[in-house]
């Protein structure tokens, strides 16, 4: 989902590295990329699919979950897309980071993570935050609806 042209932008030189982590209760599938590695860059660049299992899926706890989620990262729930429900946001230099961030929820058991966080440069890339906009939307889009 990390195309060659979003990482040339994002992380020059930097490769991705596929992430996998599977169990009874699900499964999660990665991609990162250690900014370290890129040219004049410090940071990291991660998009993730997760999927939880039928059986440990507990309507509550799940939209309780969402909002946790969303908080985590400062940002508020909305039913706006990309997926049924998700939340995005755009931190700036702080003194010791910037950072882009978004989740989507799509039906019960599935989610899309996306972050962005970079130490060096402080400036985000031209074009970062549509950048991981695509690319929420497009990790949303790989899931199945329920």
């Amino acid at each position: 989902m990390i195309t060659d042209d979003m990482l040339a932008r994002l992380a020059p030189g930097a490769a991705r590295e596929p992430d996998r982590d599977v169990s009874s209760h699900g499964a999660t599938l990665g991609c990162g990329v250690d900014l370290n590695a890129a040219d004049g860059f410090r940071g990291d660049l991660n998009v993730k699919v997760i999927a939880e299992s039928s059986s440990s899926y507990n309507p509550s706890y799940n939209e309780k979950t969402q909002t946790e989620e969303c908080d985590g990262i400062g940002a508020p729930l909305s039913q706006d897309g990309p997926g049924d429900r998700s939340c995005f946001v755009v931190h700036p230099w702080d003194g010791s980071q910037s950072r882009i961030d978004g989740w989507a929820f799509v039906g019960g058991h599935y989610a899309a993570k996306v972050a962005y966080q970079l130490q060096e440069p402080q400036q985000f890339p031209a074009g970062a935050e549509q950048d991981l906009r695509d690319l929420l939307d497009a990790a949303a889009a790989s899931l199945p609806a329920d």
